[in-house]
């Protein structure tokens, strides 16, 4: 019996060892890159396939010379092959000449503005804005080029213009920067409320009235009594907690909008503490949240100014901790957005953001 029970053990192994040599191979995460370092060294390579082969030589044989290389020959054969322009940029940064980096970065924009390497040419182009005038003569000259070709997307086309407002900040061209904040639909008014809780930390996951029944008419009470909305405008966009009271925590910001244009919108919710985003849907409007993606709500067809529907947000925020509420359009189209101080009406049209201190 023992066996015959031993005969069937091995027959069972015998029987899988096949099965695990038929099993599927992962491919190895480098595949395109060693396939166009392949089809390079033959001779008759496409324009992405160099670009790519010049990341092979960068990225895994960190031979630099041959990367510069590679990229170079993709560009000269399609000027606007985006693995290329971006190639050109990370070479450039290595070699501490951010202008010719930013000249990449812009350029990617320009010829390939749908590509998703457009986003993160636009990111950097973002961080450089402010480091010299120089630079900033340049991203206000071709960004505004970029811009109005209209073909970025929404994230791309944001870090651009918030790149232009931050120059435009630093120049004092205080209207010229308020049009191109109001173009990223940047929210510059809020009705505040609170605090809501007299500790820092304990009751922040807790539901305030507004957020169980959407209504910031009122009345409202907190722990030290009843709390009175007052309205706080903030020109750059930037608000933070840190002319409140040392006592208490937890204050909701309220701001109502209506759009003008049938779109696709972007709720981004910005801060260096944690914070997330809920929207709530109006009759006339659908809101998703995609894995791994933005919130976003689309228009219907707009008969004269249609409200934008209902968002709401909850963040964690620091006095020291600016954060910044931006609806831009997911096109790059400008934002045609009007704001409305919520004073008294429910929350059919608001935008709610739970902030506490730090």
């Amino acid at each position: 019996m023992k066996t015959l029970w031993l005969r069937r053990v091995n027959l069972l192994i015998y029987l899988a060892i096949p099965l695990l040599a038929c099993h599927p191979r992962s491919s190895s995460p480098l595949e395109r890159l060693d396939e166009a370092a392949s089809t390079a060294s033959a001779g008759d390579a496409s324009p992405r396939q160099l670009a790519l082969a010049g990341f092979h030589a960068f990225l895994v044989r960190s031979d630099f010379a041959k990367a510069q290389s590679g990229f170079d020959a993709a560009l000269k054969k399609n000027p606007s092959e985006p693995y290329a322009l971006f190639g050109q940029l990370l070479m450039t940064q290595r070699l501490a000449h951010p202008e010719r980096a930013l000249v990449a970065a812009l350029e990617l924009c320009q010829r390939a503005p749908t590509h998703p390497l457009a986003a993160s040419a636009a990111r950097y182009i973002f961080d450089v804005a402010g480091t010299s005038t120089a630079l900033d003569d340049v991203i206000l000259s071709r960004g505004q080029q970029a811009l109005a070709a209209g073909l970025l997307p929404g994230d791309a086309a944001h870090l651009v213009r918030a790149a232009i407002s931050v120059i435009q900040g630093y120049r004092g061209a205080d209207s010229e920067q308020a049009r191109t904040l109001a173009e990223m639909g940047t929210v510059d008014r809020f009705t505040i409320i609170g605090p809501f809780s007299a500790f820092h930390l304990l009751e922040f996951d807790q539901l305030t009235p507004p957020e169980r029944n959407g209504s910031v008419a009122g009345p409202l009470t907190g722990p030290f009594g009843e709390i009175a909305g007052r309205i706080i405008t903030c020109p750059d966009g930037r608000f933070n907690l840190a002319n409140e009271g040392p006592v208490g925590d937890v204050y909701l910001l309220a701001v109502d909008l209506e759009v003008r244009d049938q779109d696709r919108y972007v709720v981004r919710a910005v801060s260096s503490s944690t914070h997330k985003t809920i929207i709530l849907r109006h009759s006339q409007f659908t809101s998703a949240v995609k894995p791994g993606g933005l919130p976003t709500f689309a228009s219907s067809p707009p008969r004269g100014p249609q409200p934008a529907g209902a968002a709401r947000r909850q963040s964690n925020c620091g006095p020291l901790f600016p954060m910044h509420l931006i609806l831009p359009k997911h096109s790059s189209r400008r934002q045609a957005l009007r704001w409305r101080n919520s004073w008294r009406s429910a929350m059919g049209l608001a935008e709610i953001a739970t902030a506490r201190r730090n």
